[in-house]
């Protein structure tokens, strides 16, 4: 059942992202769409937080997530942080589990947006500026590595 979720999960953030693509019934693209959904998936995630429905925490949150990221880069930040708040008052396992990959999962994903300046930054052993800009490809290997090991604690939940 967790499994069936998380294949779940993931199919909606590879569709969603061609959903941001929708034009208006006019034919005219829609540049506040990306807001609107960003908007609605907070109410509604406070909504699902509130009645504790763990599946729907995580499905409003990965909507909010996605976008907000097509809104602008620079709302990472924003977007790590946001996950980490929900995964700390999230009681359910699988739904911790499914918040720490989706975590690895956004930090991946703005590398490979930004790979070739990212790469070309030097790494100093031991360090990890507070600034995402500033971090080189060691610091996201592993922040994701640690997102993943995160989640891979609750792994007997996912099955």
């Amino acid at each position: 059942m967790r499994i069936l979720a998380i294949n779940t999960i993931m199919a909606l953030l590879l569709v969603a992202t061609s959903a941001f693509r929708a034009a208006a019934d006019d034919g005219v693209p829609n540049f506040n769409y990306p807001q609107t959904v960003m908007n609605n998936a907070d109410k509604s995630l406070n909504k699902a937080l509130k009645n504790g429905n763990h599946p729907d925490v995580v499905k409003y949150l990965i909507q909010g997530t996605i976008a907000e990221a097509q809104i602008s880069g620079d709302n990472i930040p924003g977007i790590l942080n946001k996950i980490d708040s929900v995964a700390a008052i999230e009681t359910d396992s699988a739904a911790i589990a499914t918040l720490h990959y989706l975590k690895a999962v956004v930090y991946s994903s703005y590398f490979s947006n930004n790979a070739y300046a990212i790469s070309q930054r030097a790494t100093v052993a031991g360090t990890r500026p507070s600034d995402l800009s500033e971090w080189s490809k060691d610091n996201y290997t592993d922040a994701v590595a640690e997102c993943l090991a995160q989640s891979f604690q609750y792994s007997d939940a996912l099955w």
